[in-house]
């Protein structure tokens, strides 16, 4: 059978779902893969990978959506698949659409996080629910949930028929790249000494981009609150061009100067990064059940993440880390100071977090629950799975 993965960015095919196309080309599928061009779609293809760049709108301008709904619709058409499956909110958008335009395929939604959420206002709340539910009921097959909170939502109002929700959760590769017995102390020393960190130090660490839903000013202004010389913040990221919500460098700035905090840039080395972190923290206002948490807890971090969706399902105050109120600088500081200021219970915290992500949190059971469906949909066709469609449409 002929998938094609459809999601924003080649950066979330890097980083996200290279795992699940190995996985399926290893098990006689072929997979070919629609993204934005950016720094990894030439090495991508360069590695064998079907690449297609296709510009998915980073706005809600109703031209550049149109723009990428009939693009995506030629290439189906052009290419004839037979299992559509979208990532990411406005990806998704327009590839459902264009994969119902096309309607020769089983279209597969992976829900990374609903876009709308609790801390919206409840006119954009609204909206954005409706349009999910009514992309859910026209253009989807199949859902499969990274949290269980947007799984249960979905399944309580119904937006597929049940069978069609598949929770699937999150996880990360425990084994290898993100297991603390795969960085040596070697390497953990050279980037200690590269970044200019002392051995007393107590590494908190922010990775993501540096946009304003990530909460990062808000991290920036905590951290500067806390009067304590032997504390480090390492901001490891940056912005994309696309970005709508990019922090301007003059906001910036002031915090670059801080002698406390290390700002790195742009990082491939995360696990080595991880590898020198003590307390790990998200800030961020808007999740679906971050990877970047489980890759922390995997390489032993504390975690303090904002009380939103996802983080408090990966979260457990007082056993892995703490929540705190987002938008509350107050909080996220006296947080941050609870676990600076108590040795002790970091340590407990560190080694808690690694041992729920080895029992949880494995990439593999992840990436088993989704090839079971695509297994069946391969021997069975849709019939299996009572799709509303008629079976008739899917190629041999």
């Amino acid at each position: 059978m002929k998938v094609l993965q459809i999601t924003s960015v080649d950066e979330t095919v890097k980083h996200l779902l290279l795992p699940l196309i190995d996985r399926l080309q290893d098990n006689g599928f072929t997979v070919e893969t629609v993204c934005s061009r950016g720094r990894y779609s030439d090495p991508l293809r360069r590695q064998g990978y079907v690449i297609h760049n296709v510009s998915v709108p980073r706005s809600l301008s109703l031209w550049a959506i149109l723009k990428n709904i009939r693009a995506l619709y030629r290439l189906m058409r052009t290419n004839q698949y037979d299992i559509i499956h979208v990532h990411a909110p406005v990806s998704a958008f327009t590839g459902r659409i264009a994969a119902k335009l096309y309607g020769k395929a089983v279209i597969i939604y992976t829900v990374h996080g609903f876009y709308f959420h609790e801390n919206m206002s409840r006119l954009k709340y609204h909206l954005f629910y409706t349009i999910e539910k009514i992309l859910a009921y026209c253009c989807t097959h199949i859902m499969f949930f990274q949290s269980e909170e947007d799984y249960k939502l979905a399944k309580e109002k119904k937006f597929l028929r049940g069978q069609n929700l598949f929770y699937i959760g999150n996880g990360v590769d425990v084994h290898v790249r993100f297991n603390p017995a795969s960085v040596s102390a070697v390497e953990v020393n050279r980037l200690r000494s590269e970044l200019g960190l002392e051995p007393e130090y107590i590494v908190v660490t922010f990775i993501g981009r540096l946009v304003y839903e990530k909460g990062v000013m808000d991290l920036l202004r905590a951290f500067t609150a806390i009067d304590m010389n032997n504390a480090i913040l390492l901001v490891v990221g940056s912005a994309l061009a696309t970005d709508r919500d990019r922090i301007p460098e003059e906001e910036l700035k002031p915090y670059r100067n801080h002698p406390r905090i290390i700002f790195t840039g742009f990082r491939e080395d995360i696990s080595q990064i991880l590898a020198l972190t003590d307390i790990f923290c998200m800030p961020s206002y808007r999740e679906g059940k971050p990877r970047s948490v489980l890759e922390a807890m995997a390489m032993n971090c504390a975690i303090i993440a904002g009380n939103i969706r996802g983080c408090r399902e990966e979260v457990i105050p007082g056993r892995n880390g703490f929540l705190f109120d987002i938008k509350n600088v107050e909080d996220l500081s006296d947080k941050l100071i609870s676990l600076l200021s108590n040795i002790p219970q970091l340590k407990i915290f560190k080694k808690n977090s690694h041992t729920i992500a080895r029992a949880v949190y494995d990439e593999e059971t992840v990436l088993n629950k989704q090839m079971e469906i695509y297994e069946r949909l391969h021997s069975k066709g849709i019939k299996d799975l009572e799709f509303n469609i008629s079976p008739t449409r899917i190629h041999s």
